[in-house]
C-alpha cells in the first residue's frame, strides 16, 4: 500500500481502535456470560456500537461497516466455538487479540465504487475514515460491482 505517513498513521490507528472493540466485546460477551448466563448476540453488540459511536468521536469518523467487522468477527469464532463443543472436539474458547495478533482491517459490507481500478495491477480502495489506500495486487481483482468481501492485511511493516 502507498500512502504518506499521516495515512499509515490513520491506518495504524483504525486497526488499534478494530482490535480494542473486538476485546472489549469479548469481554463483555465472557462478563454477562458469567454473571448471569446472558448470551450476547452480535445485533446487540452493534446497537451498543451506536451508542459507543455517539460517545467517542473517534469512532464516529470511521465507517460503521469498517467498525462493526471485528463484531462479526468475534461472533463467527464463538459459532465456530459452540460448534466444536457440541461435536466433541476441544473447543478452544475465543481469545483475547494483542497488538501483533490483529492485522487486517475490511468493511463488513462492499459496495459498488469502493474498489477503482489504477492500471498495472494497481487499485484504489476508498473506505470512510481512513485515506485513499492506493494497493497493488498480486492477482486481478473482480470488479467492484462483483466484489463480496474486502480485508486489508498488515504484512511486516507495510499493509
Amino acid at each position: 500500500m502507498y500512502c504518506d505517513s499521516a495515512g499509515h498513521s490513520r491506518v495504524d490507528r483504525v486497526l488499534e481502535l478494530t482490535r480494542e472493540l473486538y476485546n472489549a466485546a469479548l469481554c463483555d460477551r465472557r462478563e454477562r456470560w458469567r454473571l448471569g448466563r446472558q448470551r450476547v448476540t452480535k445485533f446487540e453488540q452493534y446497537r451498543a456500537l451506536t451508542e459507543l459511536r455517539g460517545e467517542m468521536p473517534e469512532m464516529a469518523e470511521i465507517g460503521v461497516s469498517l467498525m462493526r467487522k471485528p463484531l462479526d468477527r468475534l461472533d463467527k469464532a464463538f459459532q465456530a466455538f459452540f460448534r466444536r463443543a457440541k461435536a466433541g472436539e476441544s473447543p478452544g474458547h475465543p481469545r483475547f487479540k494483542g497488538a501483533g495478533w490483529w492485522k487486517s482491517i475490511g468493511p463488513l459490507d462492499v459496495h459498488a465504487g469502493m474498489v477503482k481500478r489504477a492500471g498495472n495491477g494497481r487499485y484504489n480502495i476508498r473506505l470512510k475514515g481512513l485515506p485513499t489506500l492506493r494497493v497493488k495486487s498480486n492477482r486481478e481483482l473482480p470488479d467492484s460491482e462483483n466484489l463480496v468481501a474486502l480485508r486489508i492485511k498488515r504484512e511486516g511493516r507495510k499493509l
